[in-house]
């Protein structure tokens, strides 16, 4: 964009808009009173404030909810209004520290559909971080970090795609027993709780077949459950980080 962030931190500002992870409302306040005051924060003029609440409140489905105490609102609806909040001046970069952090899926559905809405309706750059990678597969890019470091970034498809793999489960209340014998035909794996999951090969339908076929021979007694599911972003992280 051109503008050095060091130099000309007021620049910077102007265009750019942050909901945090804690919200920045005031509980007592409305709806519509909280979006009034970021506005005057930002320098807008009354007449632009009013035309994108309206704006803002019907893209997010509140436009019922502008003149109730943000106190009396759900979880997910509070986070729709922060980030009104955050837009009220029409950033060219939104930053989103972890929106759906402590939401039920429900409100973490609707607030991924606020986030679409907004980018196709402002054409605004979206950054954010999640904990939930499923979320983040429908980002057009990803950078893991771990530790503080990157250890890896690319376009969620790509990244996948790259593993050429599917993921087998092998499910056993003696998981851990058992996970050095499995280990020893299947390869290196990674356990969680009672589940160890491997990669296998695409387009080995017949080698699969025959060691899932292996497995509950020989195991019987012991596994309560083996299945082959397709690799998602989740499990990129975690081998890139084993």
């Amino acid at each position: 964009m051109g503008i050095d962030v060091k130099k000309q931190p007021v620049e910077v500002k102007k265009i750019i808009g942050l909901v945090f992870q804690d919200s920045a409302l005031d509980r007592q306040l409305t709806v519509r009173e909280n979006l009034i005051f970021a506005g005057m924060l930002h320098g807008l003029k009354k007449d632009l404030i009013e035309k994108r609440l309206i704006e803002l409140l019907t893209l997010f489905g509140l436009e019922d909810k502008k003149d109730k105490p943000v106190g009396s609102l759900s979880g997910g609806q509070r986070r729709g209004v922060d980030i009104a909040r955050g837009v009220i001046h029409q950033p060219r970069v939104l930053f989103l520290d972890e929106p759906t952090i402590g939401l039920d899926v429900s409100a973490r559905v609707r607030i991924w559909r606020f986030i679409h809405k907004l980018r196709k309706s402002d054409g605004i750059t979206i950054v954010l971080t999640t904990h939930y990678l499923e979320e983040a597969e429908s980002c057009d890019n990803v950078c893991f970090i771990d530790k503080g470091k990157i250890v890896l970034a690319g376009k969620p498809d790509i990244l996948i795609k790259e593993f050429d793999s599917e993921i087998l489960e092998i499910e056993s209340s003696d998981i851990d027993g058992l996970y050095p014998s499995l280990e020893a035909f299947l390869g290196e794996g990674r356990v969680d709780f009672k589940t160890a999951y491997f990669k296998v090969a695409k387009n080995k339908e017949i080698f699969v077949s025959q060691k899932i076929d292996q497995i509950k021979n020989e195991y019987s007694s012991r596994v309560t459950r083996v299945s082959i599911r397709p690799i998602n972003l989740n499990d990129v992280f975690l081998w890139v980080n084993t």
